[in-house]
């Protein structure tokens, strides 16, 4: 079986690498002119982690990011919030969550690849599905030609565009700024990560170190979508509203230039009726895309990666390999989506009036209830029985 891989991000990329352990023919194809992701850092939470290791890098990317040792949510005022039993995580799933920066992971991934089969410069434009195969055509006039189609091509996917017509996106009520920059500081420690609630809505910061002394960061608050603010008003705009945060989130704002943040609305939209129509399926944030409010939209597109590569190897068929991806799939997809939706929502509600109450909610919640919760996230046994039968 030959695949076509639309999309050079995590999710294309993994699934370009599942396919090449596994030994079926794949390329794909990426339309900007170099694959260089456009974001700062990310987390790799256990379920991530276990799929890298069955994918043989994950040596490679624990030498490359930090793991942490503690995870926490913080008040403005510095109080705790919640605490994550990370030792309990490790025992129970061999891995931690690990703090890299994106580009860090595409280049350990691209690496792993077969250059010849990696094609940048290739905007898709048009779908032609045939009875025995699938054209792809470029805008700049080339085609490719392949027995099924993977669109791992984003929250904005032109392929399911193609598909399924225009996916009404759905607005988080936040806007977001995220940045990494070479930083120091005494309040951060080097193996943790934490995020902090303000005192009004949608008002966060969360940060945590990357790499040897690079910190990733991100800012939400809530507006109305597509606001831009002029470079020179930027910083004493955030600089204001974030001033009853810890002085340490001041400083690390003052020590970042206005170009080093990326600005993003954050979008997601509510679980599709179908992923997968003829020979094309959809994968990543084309299909299940989620707030990043759990830290689980890489991770969900690289365990659709790794499911979708092995039963494409167990079926021949292509749609009994496309409704056992989303058999499998859909259940836990759907649910990060939801949990991510409704702790967004949560942040949203929060006002100088109810944060008391709301913070108190957070902290008396029993820890068993976070386990459960985290437990059915950060499991991938689901997938004994589709590796059994491929080996």
């Amino acid at each position: 079986m030959s695949v076509l891989i639309i999309g050079g991000g995590i999710g294309g990329l993994t699934t370009a690498l599942a396919l090449q352990r596994l030994g079926i023919p794949y390329q794909l194809f990426e339309a900007a002119p170099e694959i260089k992701p456009v974001g700062a850092g990310l987390w790799l939470p256990p379920n991530a982690m276990q799929i890298f290791q069955r994918l043989e890098i994950a040596e490679a990317i624990q030498q490359h990011a930090v793991l942490y040792r503690s995870l926490e949510l913080r008040d403005f005022t510095g109080n705790l919030l919640k605490r994550l039993d990370v030792q309990r995580m490790i025992q129970k799933f061999g891995f931690g969550t690990y703090g890299i920066h994106r580009a860090t992971l595409h280049q350990l991934l691209l690496q792993q690849l077969d250059d010849a089969c990696v094609h940048t410069g290739k905007r898709l434009t048009a779908l032609h599905i045939h009875p025995d195969e699938i054209h792809a055509e470029f805008a700049d006039g080339s085609q490719a030609r392949g027995e099924v189609l993977i669109a791992a091509d984003g929250l904005r996917s032109t392929v399911r565009s193609l598909l399924f017509g225009e996916t009404p996106l759905r607005y988080s009520g936040q806007t977001c700024w995220r940045g990494t920059i070479p930083y120091s500081s005494p309040d951060i420690p080097p193996d943790g990560t934490f995020e902090i609630w303000g005192p009004e809505a949608g008002l966060r910061a969360g940060l945590g170190y990357v790499d040897g002394g690079r910190v990733y960061f991100y800012l939400t608050l809530k507006q109305k979508p597509g606001k831009q603010l002029e470079a020179e008003r930027l910083k004493p705009y955030l600089l204001k509203k974030y001033q009853l945060f810890p002085p340490f989130v001041q400083q690390l704002l003052e020590a970042t230039e206005p170009e080093q943040l990326i600005h993003t609305d954050l979008y997601d939209f509510p679980p599709l009726n179908r992923w997968c129509s003829g020979r094309v399926a959809l994968l990543g944030d084309a299909a299940h895309a989620t707030t990043p409010n759990l830290g689980q939209g890489a991770a969900q597109a690289i365990e659709s990666a790794y499911v979708l590569a092995h039963c494409l190897k167990q079926f021949p068929d292509h749609t009994a390999a496309f409704q056992t991806y989303e058999k499998m799939r859909r259940p836990k997809a759907t649910l990060v989506n939801k949990l991510s939706w409704h702790y967004n929502q949560l942040v949203n509600f929060i006002s100088p009036r109810n944060r008391g109450v709301v913070f108190n909610l957070i902290r008396l919640t029993p820890a068993f209830l976070d386990h459960l919760q985290l437990d059915r996230i950060y499991s991938v046994g689901y997938l004994s029985a589709l590796e059994n039968t491929v080996s």
